[in-house]
């Protein structure tokens, strides 16, 4: 995701996490909000030594989701998952909002994130299922 600075306010751009083309031709773009939710979701999903010029940072839940699923399990990934949009997500989030939700039965984790992004302007409201591989 780049930030781009215009004569108002910062915008947020980032390519489509899913791809695909325009009419024209062009990789389909997200601004502002979109971009921004989209990063959230790639950020969720990368593992460690996939960021940029940190091998150690990244992964904060790929290696959780390869245990079993628990209620202690569950505090762990949501503390994991807020230590590193603290630490490591980039632009800042505050007042962020984070609900790790086991459904045993189906083996998933429902993640619903909510926060404000103060250099963008934007809110991002994410909510995502993500398979427990146990």
């Amino acid at each position: 995701m780049a930030i781009q600075d215009t004569n108002t306010a910062n915008t947020a751009y980032d390519c489509s996490l899913f791809g695909g083309i325009d009419i024209n031709g062009n990789i389909n773009q997200l601004w502002g909000a979109d971009a921004l939710t989209n990063a959230v979701r790639m950020w969720l999903g990368s593992f460690e030594g996939e960021i940029l010029r940190n091998p150690y940072l990244g992964g904060f839940l790929a290696r959780l989701i390869t245990k079993p699923m628990t209620q202690i399990q569950s505090d762990t990934i949501k503390t994991e998952i807020m230590r590193g949009l603290v630490n490591d997500f980039i632009p800042k989030l505050e007042n962020i909002t984070l609900n790790v939700t086991p459904n045993y039965e189906q083996r998933y984790w429902l993640i619903e994130l909510k926060a404000w992004s103060p250099s963008v302007k934007v809110s991002v409201e994410v909510s995502d299922r993500v398979r427990n591989l146990v």
